[in-house]
C-alpha cells in the first residue's frame, strides 16, 4: 500500500495544473487579503488602530486598560462635541448658531476640560476625528462585556433559575426541555469563576469569518480529487484493478489517504497565511487567555484559551473540508466524465449558500 501512497503523491505533485492552482489560489488569498484591507480603510477604522491598542495594552493591568480607553473615549468624544459647536457658531443660521451655545451649556465640563487640547488635537489611532470617536466606541463597548462578565453570566443563571421554576407548573413542558434548561444552567455555572483579560476581538473574528479561503480550499480539493481519479477513469484501469487482490480496498484507502494530507497541507499554508497576515496588520492579544475574553464569544461555554480556540477551529476546518473531499472523490469515482463533477461542485457551493 506504500507504494500506492507514494505513487498518488507523485501524481497530484508533478500535475502542473494543481501546482498553478495552488499558487494563484495562494496569490488570490493574499491579494484578496490586502484589497479587503483596503477597501475597509476608506470608510472605516483602520486596521493599524487595532495594531497601535493591542502594542499599548499589551503588559497592562486591567484597570489600566479602563483607564486609558475611558480617557480616549472621553477626550475623543470631547473633540467631536467641540468641533460641532465651533462649526455651529458659524452658521448664518440662528436657530443653529442658538442650538451651538445650548450644546456648550450641557457640555460645560468637557468644553473647559478639553478646549485647549483641542487646538493642537491629533488623532494617533485612525488620523480622523470621526473614525477615531467609532474606533474608541467599539472599543468600549467591548471592553464593558468583558468587565461585566460575572454580572452576564449571573442573569443567564438567574433566567434559567425562572424557566425551571416556571416550567414545573406547565404541563406542556417536556422532560426534554428541563432537562435542557438544566443542563443550559450548570454548563454556565462552571464558567462563573473564568478570569478575562480584555483583548480587542478585531484580529481573532477577521481570521475566523475568512470565507473566501474556504472557498478556494474547496476548488482545490475539487482539483485534486480530479487529478486523482482521472488517469485511472479516461485508461479505464478501474476494471483492472478491481479484479486485482485487495486492488479495490488499497487503491481507494491510498487516494483518501493522500486526499487527506493534501487537505491538511493546504489548509494550513492557506490559514497560516491569513493568521500571519492579520497579527501583522492588527494583533491578537495575549492568546493564552480564555476565550472569553474576546466578546464575540463571551456566550461561549467552551473552557478553553484562544490559542485552543484557534486549533479547534483549524481542526473543525480540516474535518469538514475532509467530507467534502469525500463525496467530491465518490462522485469523481462513480463519473464517467468530468461533467458529474462540475455538477457535484455547483450542488455544494449551492448548498453552502443555502445554509448561509
Amino acid at each position: 500500500m506504500g507504494k500506492i501512497i507514494k505513487y498518488e503523491f507523485l501524481k497530484i505533485f508533478t500535475s502542473k495544473l494543481f501546482l498553478y492552482t495552488l499558487i494563484a489560489f495562494v496569490l488570490i488569498d493574499i491579494i484578496l487579503l490586502v484589497y479587503t484591507r483596503n477597501t475597509v480603510e476608506k470608510d472605516e477604522v483602520p486596521y493599524s488602530a487595532y495594531k497601535i491598542l493591542n502594542k499599548e495594552i499589551k503588559d497592562l493591568l486591567e484597570i489600566e486598560k479602563q483607564e486609558l480607553i475611558n480617557k480616549e473615549y472621553e477626550r475623543n468624544n470631547a473633540f467631536s462635541i467641540i468641533s460641532s459647536i465651533l462649526n455651529d457658531r458659524n452658521s448664518n443660521n440662528a436657530y443653529i448658531r442658538e442650538f451651538a451655545e445650548s450644546l456648550k451649556n450641557e457640555n460645560k465640563e468637557l468644553y473647559d476640560k478639553y478646549i485647549n487640547e483641542y487646538q493642537t488635537r491629533g488623532y494617533k489611532y485612525t488620523g480622523d476625528e470621526a473614525k477615531e470617536l467609532a474606533f474608541f466606541k467599539e472599543i468600549k463597548k467591548e471592553y464593558e462585556e468583558c468587565k461585566n462578565y460575572k454580572q452576564t453570566i449571573s442573569e443567564i443563571l438567574e433566567k434559567a433559575e425562572n424557566l425551571e421554576t416556571i416550567s414545573i407548573f406547565q404541563e406542556s413542558q417536556d422532560d426534554f426541555s428541563n432537562k435542557n434548561i438544566k443542563d443550559t444552567a450548570q454548563h454556565y455555572k462552571k464558567m462563573l469563576d473564568t478570569s478575562l483579560e480584555f483583548i480587542p476581538a478585531k484580529g481573532i473574528n477577521n481570521f475566523t469569518k475568512m470565507g473566501i479561503t474556504d472557498i478556494l480550499i474547496v476548488l482545490l480539493i475539487f482539483v485534486i480529487s480530479t487529478i486523482i481519479i482521472y488517469e485511472e477513469r479516461e485508461k479505464n484501469l478501474f476494471t483492472l484493478i478491481k479484479s486485482t487482490k485487495n486492488g479495490r480496498c488499497k487503491t481507494i484507502l491510498a487516494k483518501i489517504f493522500v486526499m487527506f494530507i493534501l487537505i491538511f497541507v493546504i489548509s494550513l499554508i492557506l490559514y497560516a497565511i491569513n493568521f500571519i497576515y492579520y497579527a501583522i496588520t492588527i494583533g491578537y492579544g495575549n492568546l493564552s487567555a480564555n476565550l472569553q475574553s474576546i466578546n464575540t464569544f463571551i456566550y461561549s461555554t467552551l473552557p478553553i484559551s484562544i490559542r485552543g480556540y484557534i486549533v479547534l477551529f483549524f481542526i473543525t476546518k480540516i474535518t469538514i473540508f475532509f467530507i467534502i473531499s469525500l463525496i467530491i472523490l465518490l462522485v469523481s469515482n462513480l463519473a464517467k466524465n468530468n461533467v458529474s463533477n462540475y455538477i457535484a461542485l455547483i450542488l455544494i457551493f449551492g448548498i453552502s449558500f443555502l445554509r448561509i
